[in-house]
């Protein structure tokens, strides 16, 4: 019973807030604020209803930055959005979907599609006409979810918006699994919270919808200033995730070796 509950309270709170922002954005001059501002709020109910606590570790980026994250599960742009007023670089796909693609196209998604090289300059100018407005961009470089034992090389395309631009920057970004009720993360909570090909998306969101107290940290490292090519930079963001999420690791090992 509590999954169906919280199905529908899940489902009811992304299409109502959603139709809300779809009637106020016609009365904005500025929508991709709008749009931010808005979804913040709304992905901040998202994680209540869905119980994902969300700590933050790190200096929180400034308006008008590059936030390159690993990626564990479909569930992570609710997290760092409960946090940053932002925008999202996801694959186009997404906006092809029913519903989802709707809700995708209303909050401004940035649609990536790798199959099309020639795309990548249409990319990039969507990427950097928010960052000038001071829009936050998300990226998940990895380009797919993976199980959060370590994070996978990253894809240069969204770096391409910023590379060779010093008054830019990047921000390195972790999002960290703590403890999923009632396992800590060592004995499976990573596992149970990221999303492989092992199951199903809807089997997927089933299992989420059954866990509570789902404890994640975002952990922002220190801006990496954009003045390098895009493969440099990809290169310079992905070791700072990587020492971020090994730092979280080793901290966390600690954590529950003391408190044994």
């Amino acid at each position: 019973m509590r999954r169906y509950w919280k199905l529908v309270r899940f489902t009811v709170a992304i299409i109502g807030r959603t139709l809300i922002l779809v009637l106020s954005l016609p009365f904005r001059d500025d929508r991709d604020k709008t749009r931010a501002t808005h979804q913040r709020r709304a992905c901040k109910v998202l994680c209540e209803i869905l119980d994902l606590r969300v700590s933050v570790s790190g200096d929180i980026p400034s308006a008008g930055a590059l936030i390159a994250s690993n990626h564990l599960s479909p569930l992570d742009p609710l997290i760092i959005a409960s946090k940053v007023d932002v925008a999202f670089a996801g694959k186009v796909e997404l906006l092809r979907w029913p519903v989802v693609g709707w809700i995708c196209r209303t909050v401004g998604l940035i649609g990536v599609d790798r199959t099309r090289r020639m795309k990548t300059n249409t990319l990039v100018d969507a990427i950097r006409a928010r960052l000038r407005n001071n829009i936050c961009v998300v990226a998940f470089p990895e380009g797919t979810t993976s199980s959060g034992e370590s994070v996978l090389p990253f894809k240069t395309g969204a770096f391409a918006a910023v590379e060779n631009t010093p008054d830019l920057s990047v921000h390195p970004t972790c999002i960290a699994v703590d403890s999923v009720k009632p396992l800590a993360a060592e004995n499976g909570g990573v596992d149970l919270f990221a999303w492989t090909d092992s199951r199903s998306l809807g089997e997927y969101a089933w299992e989420i919808l059954s866990l509570s107290n789902v404890d994640l940290t975002l952990k922002f490292g220190d801006p990496i200033v954009a003045s390098k090519d895009r493969k440099l930079l990809a290169d310079y963001c992905h070791k700072a995730v990587c020492n971020l999420h090994a730092t979280h690791d080793s901290a966390l090992q600690n954590f529950n070796l003391t408190a044994q």
